[in-house]
């Protein structure tokens, strides 16, 4: 990367005729970069060994326990993540990893994915570990949950519609997963139940690898029937992080319902009514709809402006409880009751 962005031809100038006692001010100025390191090996070059020809790293077209990939062991294929691609894996001296194997042969954007997942520092996202041996094909790995997980996918039968409370705990540590990888440059993320892990305690994680933006390449195609995804997403058209806002904010609907908001889904054409929640739960915090149909508006300009602001428009209701009002039906009757029984006493009153 230092070379891509480096004067070359100003290093071509100061390499011609190079004498030995030249060599550290030819090199001074590619040093300043933070990080940078140079390391010369003195020779002729023509006695120079040939470079190996590197063929890349191709993906793997099938695998099942018991085969081996660059000296990982597979051990079992997981019940989460993308269907036969992950699997529990163990090296040589008996370490234990995730091992997902990529769904095409290694491209720059693999890289760029590793690259950004590695510089995360969020509870809510794997780790991602390096292998001692070298790979030859593209596959990567991450450190196995601290705690058995399951799938939110599996998960949701048996536990939706869930309590707002509980729905706002697994919130909470999604958007943090999903800020610290839009903080390393990557946007529009397919945030498929299938890919969160969730244990027993409510601890979340998320196996990030389907996301439209990636730093340094170009935009990334997602799968047609992905849900949820922003309608901007779908058409191809400029997006940014109001789109993952947008896939948070589906979830989090699938979360307190256990449906879909018609938006967010492949049918959809951009322009579904938003289908309120109040009306079916009662014990939904006042305003969320209102909050919820603006971060699941069809266009990024009518959401939120940061996932910052949506998650405290979230938090404001519940800092400021409101007192739900009957409807006015029901109140004219409770006002009428109430009349006849004061009537009713006053002519006993009087009766007596």
């Amino acid at each position: 990367p230092l070379l891509e962005v480096a004067d070359l031809r100003a290093l071509g100038e100061r390499c011609a005729g190079l004498a030995t006692g030249r060599l550290e001010g030819v090199l001074q100025p590619l040093l300043h970069a933070p990080g940078a390191v140079a390391l010369v090996l003195p020779g002729a070059l023509e006695r120079a060994p040939a470079a190996p020809r590197h063929t890349g790293w191709p993906a793997l077209g099938a695998a099942c326990p018991g085969d081996c990939v660059d000296g990982w062991t597979l051990q079992a294929a997981c019940a989460f993540g993308p269907p036969g691609r992950l699997f529990r894996a163990c090296d040589e001296q008996g370490r234990e990893a995730l091992l997902l194997l990529a769904a095409v042969d290694a491209d720059e954007a693999f890289w760029q994915r590793e690259w950004a997942l590695r510089r995360c520092r969020a509870e809510s996202l794997p780790r991602v570990l390096s292998s001692p041996r070298l790979r030859r094909h593209a596959f990567q790995l991450f450190a196995p949950p601290r705690w058995p997980m399951r799938s939110l996918l599996d998960w949701a039968p048996a536990h939706l519609p869930l309590e707002p409370q509980c729905a706002l705990v697994l919130l909470e540590q999604l958007i943090d997963a999903v800020r610290a990888l839009q903080r390393r440059g990557v946007q529009g993320l397919w945030l498929a139940p299938r890919q969160i892990l969730l244990d027993e305690g409510g601890r979340l994680l998320f196996l990030p690898e389907a996301a439209a933006i990636l730093p340094g390449v170009a935009r990334q195609a997602l799968p047609a029937d992905s849900v949820p995804l922003a309608p901007e997403l779908r058409r191809g058209e400029a997006l940014d992080g109001r789109a993952d806002q947008f896939a948070l904010a589906a979830l989090f609907y699938w979360l307190l319902c256990g449906r879909w908001p018609s938006i967010a889904c492949p049918e959809s054409d951009g322009g579904c009514r938003y289908e309120p929640l109040g009306e079916r739960q009662a014990d939904l915090p006042v305003g969320w709809d209102g909050v919820l149909a603006r971060a699941l508006a069809p266009r990024p300009e009518g959401r939120f402006e940061a996932l910052s602001e949506f998650w405290l428009a979230l938090q404001k209701p519940l800092a400021h409880p409101q007192r739900v009002f009957a409807p006015r039906r029901l109140q004219r009757g409770v006002l009428a009751l109430v009349l006849l029984l004061a009537g009713a006493a006053l002519l006993v009153g009087l009766a007596g």
